[in-house]
């Protein structure tokens, strides 16, 4: 009897270990640094202080520990099965196609394709409005009613331009039409 079909509570929990996970933490991280590098120093009165940079660097490190953890992960499961000679035979072509199909995997792919035409347009319509769009989509990605998604969006957006832009005074993008709160 496997620990699977014990019943008792210490049973191994399953999971489907792959490659997309460490390389998505990574490559969000490596991104993350990147973008952050771009920020301007934070100084006052001669003195550097944590500014824009700060969190999106510590996001950045914290997506390539994780995205390090679930390589190792990835490769402890991956000689398990060798050795237990549990080597899926699937081929790549069978995986992908089962990658496609996951409902996760194709949320990645919104959100990261979301974030490559978002970040251009922000710069254009301004944080607000792409903001607004981005969230929305999310949420409507997530199954929320479009009502809901947008309702909530506008008011995450607001909160957010009033702690960054207000209280933080971080210069969010106002676009073309120049709207700012």
């Amino acid at each position: 009897m496997s620990n699977k079909d014990s019943g008792n509570n210490n049973t191994v929990q399953e999971r489907s270990y792959g490659l997309s996970l460490p390389v998505l933490l990574t490559a969000l991280g490596v991104w993350a640094l990147y973008l952050s590098a771009q920020l301007p120093d934070f100084v006052q009165r001669g003195r550097q202080l944590p500014g824009p940079r700060y969190f999106p660097t510590i996001l950045g490190v914290f997506f390539c520990v994780a995205g390090v953890v679930e390589l190792v992960r990835y490769i402890r499961y991956r000689s398990q099965a060798r050795a237990n000679g549990e080597v899926s035979a699937r081929s790549s072509l069978t995986r992908l196609k089962s990658l496609a199909r996951d409902w996760g995997a194709q949320s990645v792919a919104v959100i990261l394709g979301l974030l490559a035409v978002l970040m251009p347009l922000v710069q254009f319509v301004g944080f607000i409005i792409g903001g607004v769009l981005f969230s929305t989509v999310l949420m409507l990605r997530l199954k929320a009613r479009w009502y809901n998604a947008i309702i909530l969006s506008v008011v995450v957006v607001v909160v957010i331009t009033v702690v960054f832009g207000r209280l933080f005074r971080v210069p969010l993008p106002a676009g073309v039409f120049g709207i700012r709160l």
